[in-house]
């Protein structure tokens, strides 16, 4: 049996597109959402908790003209910790608008996403005498606690 195995691995800061970690005035006095649970509140007035436990989808979606078809998938994935979120955005509208993207664990201490989190994205094609493969395989760790 043959087989040959070619990996790509590709170290990446998660949402490194994020901007300074300065803390906005008055953060400390906001509306906390949880996760899941309906508020009025708009999301640039709000930070969202997303508890520990939480189950977060995580949207796969592999697509490109050398498959015969687009495919989207759903996994859920749950968080170990309590954790902060907050953005401002100058247009909700607008993809990569974003002014600020904080994390905090605690609600006291604010850092950008690339500060809280790192990632690594790996891509493999296994290919057996049996059969072949493309493998992906995404990785975070918590930077901060």
């Amino acid at each position: 049996m043959k087989k040959v195995l070619s990996t790509i691995g590709l170290g990446l800061t998660i949402m490194s597109f994020t901007a300074c970690a300065t803390k906005p005035e008055g953060l400390s006095k906001m509306p906390v959402v949880v996760q899941g649970k309906t508020s009025k509140t708009p999301l640039t007035k709000r930070i969202t908790l997303v508890p520990a436990g939480t189950s977060i989808p995580v949207n796969i979606t592999i697509k490109g003209d050398v498959f015969t078809e687009d495919v989207k998938k759903i996994i859920p994935v749950v968080l170990k910790n309590n954790t902060y979120f907050y953005s401002s955005l100058k247009d909700i509208q607008t993809a990569n608008a974003y002014e600020k993207f904080l994390v905090s664990y605690d609600k006291k201490r604010w850092v950008t996403l690339d500060e809280a989190f790192s990632g690594q994205l790996q891509f493999a094609v296994e290919i057996t005498d049996e059969k072949s493969a493309i493998n992906l395989s995404f990785q975070a760790n918590q930077k901060v606690e």
